[in-house]
């Protein structure tokens, strides 16, 4: 590592000490070489090639304390789930319904390790993660149970906020989680999550970002998904200064992986989604539908990577990478990929970047809308194909939010 970089995870390591049960001591000793090695991710690297990875890692941030949890901010109480709410990346346990975290805990659970899906030793700010969060959720989620809803408030600025969950769905069960990235602040947010999905067992996962403008966002999602089990995965992107979702899955023999998304941005935003999906077994299918909206200066990417390796035959992926692009001077790149060493299967990947159609605008605007209102329900309709798929609990909350980003009365 350059010497600048090993004075930058120095500062890190000055700046980010953390208390925590005395278990997590050797993960972050561990994490700490892993990002003393390899430092943090630049302009060099391929999977970070338009992400400002520089931006997110300097300066060195302490690690934030609790915090309130303002009464306003609870529009998700109504939601009928069990709870567990973080402030500053701390459970709140005045503000949760169940308490499955980990960071109270004097000794380690002891179903797995954290790093088993996630691997931290791979650097960056994934080991940043793991060296500095000191709470999270740690559970397994029997088949019948309720939904589980995560929200992550930040009320802070000019500090890292950490958080770590690690999830699994036992062989033949079924769960359903709802994560909400939302609060005030400048802080520099960092998730990681580890999914380990059973053989038959279902998943879905549906997670909302709309973070403040000041904010920085790197959550990393990792799910291996076990034989003939299936996992559906939506993440709807809107808030933040910088964001990078970043999903990474292994999947088992005969299983399925169907990954939606939907990102609007504006102004002078970056948001990025990058997946990597791993056909291990034979037989797998994913679909991947990712969908871009930008305004004003901002720039969206796509960046999606499906691997199939040799023996993973009968694979069937697919990507769709489209993006609808407000203003002449916001930018979107999309790059599917395909790394296929296997003959006997089916892969299919695209992309369009595209204005709103001038010819259905003026249809709409013939029959008595305005030129903002014609473009903001031509705009809606791009949405909804990703909105439709939303489960009901968090469906009407993300339409009224992606109305209220469009600015116009919509129907």
């Amino acid at each position: 590592m350059r010497g600048r970089d090993l004075e930058v995870v120095a500062a890190w390591r000055d700046a980010a000490s953390v208390a925590g049960p005395a278990w997590m001591a050797e993960p972050r000793r561990m994490a700490w070489t892993a990002l003393a090695t390899l430092g943090f991710p630049g302009p060099g690297d391929e999977a970070w090639r338009f992400t400002p990875g520089r931006s997110l890692s300097s300066p060195a941030l302490p690690v934030a304390g609790g915090g309130a949890l303002p009464a306003a901010a609870r529009w998700w109480s109504a939601i009928d789930a069990d709870r567990i709410v973080f402030v500053n990346g701390r459970v709140d346990r005045a503000a949760s319904t169940v308490d499955l975290a980990w960071g109270a805990r004097s000794s380690a659970p002891a179903d797995g390790a954290f790093g088993a899906v996630v691997d931290a030793a791979a650097g960056g700010f994934d080991a940043l993660n793991l060296a500095t969060a000191s709470d999270g959720v740690w559970t397994v989620r029997a088949s019948g149970s309720r939904p589980l809803l995560l929200v992550h408030r930040t009320a802070a600025d000019g500090v890292l906020v950490p958080v770590r969950h690690r999830i699994v769905v036992p062989p033949g069960a079924s769960a359903e989680v709802y994560a909400v990235w939302e609060g005030a602040g400048t802080a520099l947010v960092s998730g990681v999550t580890e999914v380990e999905v059973g053989d038959g067992a279902q998943l879905r996962w549906t997670e909302l970002q709309d973070e403040p403008g000041g904010v920085r966002h790197v959550h990393t999602w990792g799910a291996r998904v076990g034989r003939d089990a299936t996992v559906t995965g939506i993440f709807v992107q809107i808030g933040a200064r910088v964001a990078r979702t970043d999903v990474r899955a292994s999947l088992g023999a005969g299983s399925t992986l169907r990954l939606h998304g939907l990102t609007l941005g504006r102004d002078e935003q970056h948001l990025d989604v990058h997946t990597t999906v791993h056909h291990d077994g034979p037989h797998a299918t994913s679909r991947q539908h990712f969908k871009t909206i930008l305004d004003g200066v901002a720039r969206g990417v796509f960046t999606g990577r499906v691997v199939v390796p040799p023996g993973a035959v009968g694979t069937d992926a697919s990507q769709s990478a489209p993006a609808l692009l407000l203003s002449p001077r916001a930018v979107a790149n999309a790059r599917p990929q395909l790394e296929i060493r296997c003959d006997d299967l089916k892969a299919t990947h695209g992309a369009a970047i595209g204005a709103v159609d001038p010819e259905a605008a003026f249809f709409l605007q013939a029959r008595g809308l305005d030129a903002l209102q014609a473009r903001a329900l031509l705009t809606l309709a791009f949405a909804r194909e990703v909105v439709s798929v939303l489960p009901e609990a968090l469906q009407g909350e993300v339409e009224g939010r992606v109305a209220d980003w469009l600015g116009a009365e919509v129907g």
